[in-house]
């Protein structure tokens, strides 16, 4: 390695190490955007859409209260879920996040995903699954970027489905500014 390699090298180092860490901290992170879902099941449960499934609250199961929301999958179907509709809350422009934090019996996967209708048929725009850690609060989290959301998309769903009971608890929702993905920042990086 070269001098002038090796001297940029600790300058950036020591550039880098120069800033300001703000550990947990939202308030002013221009990553973090306006909250539009944040939802324990601690009061009123929202009336959500159903697929092959029923839902109630459950004080069985909690992960951040006294309380989540168990989805039950239809007698006889192999998955079913409760969805939140997301009528006017997502918009074209903006990157979203979304998380839950899920548990789930032994054999039993959960997913937690954002869609939307064309018009003619749905599409998953993003997912999170799991289900390896059966009897464990897990938690799931995705994000929904700007350039995947369509000007034909409408109908937008939060999607919270399952193979078996499962409980589901803490629902986040937020608009964010997401960093660009490596494969499209990384050429400006090398230049």
């Amino acid at each position: 390695m070269d001098r002038r390699t090796f001297n940029r090298g600790i300058a950036a180092t020591v550039g880098l190490a120069a800033l300001p860490i703000h550990a947990g901290q939202n308030e002013g992170n221009p990553m973090t955007g306006k909250t539009l879902i944040e939802e324990g099941f601690e009061d009123k449960i929202p009336d959500l859409h159903t697929y092959q499934a029923t839902y109630a609250a459950s004080a069985a199961k909690a992960h951040g209260g006294k309380q989540s929301l168990r989805v039950n999958v239809a007698p006889g179907k192999s998955t079913g879920g409760a969805y939140f509709r997301l009528d006017g809350l997502v918009r074209p422009g903006m990157d979203y996040e979304f998380s839950a934090w899920v548990f789930v019996e032994e054999g039993v996967t959960a997913r937690l995903y954002m869609s939307a209708s064309d018009g003619t048929r749905r599409h998953t725009k993003n997912q999170a699954s799991g289900g390896p850690k059966a009897g464990k609060w897990m938690h799931l989290s995705g994000t929904l970027r700007r350039k995947e959301i369509r000007d034909t998309d409408r109908d937008f769903m939060m999607a919270m489905v399952a193979s078996g009971v499962c409980w589901f608890d803490d629902v986040l929702l937020r608009e964010v500014h997401l960093p660009p993905p490596p494969i499209e920042a990384y050429p400006s990086v090398v230049k």
